[in-house]
């Protein structure tokens, strides 16, 4: 598995704000506002949230801010440097130290913390694009250009936008990004894991591994895989142990092999162990989140069932498909395993178990992006 971090560019006209400068407006409705910050000490994105926090780059300058109320200045009050005031410009803002220059597409919906700049939605910085997670309460009913969507959320194309439904959240993009697989030329599939995960650089030494199962879950209700891997856990904490969070205790009987943990780190926790259980909630075609790409990631043997086609992305010699295995019979392979070089090969080989690279996938959303500019996208 290939992990590589994304150079955004520090240019002239990146994200240019086009705005009048006598009357700028942003969208504060929005999430957050997106900068690329040029700073004496720090260059770098920053995350303008709605709640007055904003967040920074791999540095963490943090602090607190917020817009005149002709919104032509913005104070910056840095937690570790001087209290800054900048001035609207056609970039975005500056002062004769500092420049912030508008990232021109808008996220919305997106979990807290959420840095495009580390993602493959590094690509959409240039793009006066309105992005949606299926998850924010801001993006229902809404239309917006491109929804994405990290869950099993039910889809469909109308003619002219996607429909999309999760619980009781609804809404309406032109394009789609993410999960689950869409057969549609506005629609490009694009596993949670390349999103959220990608960004972050695999250990260069895993500690020495312990022979036995991490299984690690907050949901063992929604989803027809749900309970199938609860079943699973507690049937191979019969024979091996098997390391579960602590909220799962009440399921596994007394006498089994379950070992309970305070799990603050889930990645640190998986590469203890030599397999991890790491079932989807559910089984369906193109619903692949991070948690195969996570086992592989900690060098543990993935014991996986979800997406049918998860072949697509991770070579089959990297992981067991359990989907449709007996919980006897996965017993049964990990227990033939256990003395076999399997567990060594998928730790030593798990940067080369992942068949599409971020740098692939980048490549795959920035040609997206060029069909919908150029609008081979229309119905």
């Amino acid at each position: 598995m290939c992990h590589r971090r994304f150079q955004i560019r520090d240019r002239a006209g990146l994200g240019v704000f086009q705005k009048n400068l006598a009357r700028p407006h942003y969208d504060l409705e929005s999430d957050m506002i997106s900068f690329h910050a040029v700073h004496p000490k720090w260059c770098g994105p920053i995350m303008c949230n709605k709640d007055g926090t904003f967040v920074g780059g791999s540095n963490k300058p943090n602090g607190v801010w917020h817009f005149s109320d002709d919104q032509r200045r913005i104070i910056l009050k840095w937690h570790h440097w001087p209290t800054e005031t900048l001035n609207v410009s056609e970039e975005g803002f500056q002062n004769d130290s500092t420049r912030l220059v508008r990232s021109a597409a808008q996220f919305l919906g997106f979990w807290p913390g959420f840095d495009p700049s580390r993602t493959c939605f590094a690509a959409l910085r240039e793009k006066s694009l309105s992005v949606a997670s299926v998850w924010g309460d801001s993006v229902s009913f809404r239309v917006t250009d491109i929804a994405f969507s990290g869950e099993n959320v039910q889809i469909k194309h109308d003619g002219r936008n996607f429909d999309w439904t999760l619980n009781s959240k609804h809404g309406k993009a032109k394009w789609f990004l993410g999960i689950p697989r869409i057969e549609h030329p506005c629609a490009l599939h694009v596993p949670l894991f390349y999103f959220d995960c990608a960004h972050r650089t695999p250990p260069k030494r895993i500690a020495q591994k312990r022979f036995g199962v991490s299984f690690v879950a907050r949901n063992i209700w929604c989803g027809n895989l749900s309970q199938r891997r609860l079943d699973l856990a507690i049937a191979l904490s019969k024979w091996f142990p098997v390391a579960v969070p602590n909220h799962l205790r009440p399921h596994f009987p007394s006498g089994s092999k379950a070992e309970f943990y305070d799990v603050a780190d889930k990645c640190a926790l998986l590469e203890q162990f030599t397999f991890n259980l790491c079932f989807e909630n559910t089984s369906a075609h193109g619903y692949l989140t991070e948690k195969l790409f996570d086992a592989l990631y900690a060098g543990a043997v993935p014991l996986y069932a979800g997406d049918p086609y998860a072949s697509d992305y991770v070579r089959t010699e990297g992981y067991i498909d359990c989907l449709h295995l007996s919980d006897g019979e996965v017993v049964e392979r990990v227990a033939a395993l256990e003395k076999s070089e399997y567990c060594s090969f998928v730790e030593s080989e798990r940067l080369n178990l992942c068949s599409v690279t971020t740098f692939e996938m980048a490549e795959r959303i920035s040609a997206f992006l060029a069909r919908i500019a150029k609008s081979d996208c229309r119905t």
